[in-house]
């Protein structure tokens, strides 16, 4: 899995039900001629997400389907000017392509790396913990990571334990989902989860320090599983 789900500004609340597949969306079918859907990995109320084989390349990747008509054509047109800017980094989830499924089905997608591994979800929770260096590490690593992205003008602005990755085997943290990241010049309002929001998100706008902060949450969290 590669890319996350969830809401953001002006989309769908995250009690909604999770929108439904398209029919010609099923594991097995071949889109655009290139693409061999696997494996469904992941779902929410705005997108999709396959793990896919790329016939051409030989490798496997994951797609994420915009499949809320509603607010792709705009989700797609911020990522588009989100993306070059994103930094190759080893903690950052690298985009490998962006485009629209032919006809008839002409959904946004957006394919990325596949990252062999999960989310921090289930470490959040009393399923499973880490042990404190660990968290330490990944503290660490991902500092590094949201340092660079900042570096290229570019505010995350959704940090929370179901967008990040612990890479397989060495657990290696990996940022997902960028769809609803921003370019610093551009980040107004709220936007992300309200749990992981700054206090002052709501009057000072988006910025680096907001980030951080949601970092800072979600480190809270491993540590207190609360």
């Amino acid at each position: 899995q590669a890319l996350g789900m969830t809401t953001g500004p002006g989309r769908k609340d995250q009690s909604d039900p999770p929108a439904p597949a398209p029919q010609e969306l099923e594991v097995g079918a071949i889109l655009d001629g290139k693409w061999r859907l696997d494996e469904e990995i992941g779902k929410g109320t705005f997108a999709r997400v396959y793990r896919v084989f790329n016939l051409d390349h030989q490798r496997t990747y994951a797609m994420k389907v915009l499949v809320d008509t509603d607010n792709a054509d705009l989700a797609l047109h911020e990522f588009n000017e989100v993306q070059p800017l994103l930094p190759t980094h080893p903690n950052v989830v690298r985009i490998v392509w962006m485009d629209r499924l032919a006809p008839p089905l002409g959904h946004p997608y957006i394919v990325s790396e596949f990252v062999d591994g999960e989310t921090l979800t289930p470490y959040c929770a009393d399923e499973r913990r880490l042990a404190w260096s660990d968290i330490k590490r990944i503290g660490l690593e991902l500092l590094d990571a949201l340092q660079a992205i900042h570096e290229r003008g570019v505010y995350h602005r959704d940090i929370k334990p179901p967008n990040i990755m612990l890479e397989l085997p060495a657990h290696r943290p990996k940022l997902i989902y960028f769809n609803i990241a921003a370019k610093a010049t551009e980040a107004k309002g709220r936007a992300g989860t309200r749990r992981y929001w700054a206090p002052d998100v709501t009057t000072a706008g988006w910025g680096a320090h907001a980030d951080l902060f949601s970092l800072g949450v979600v480190l809270y969290v491993l540590v207190v599983h609360r």
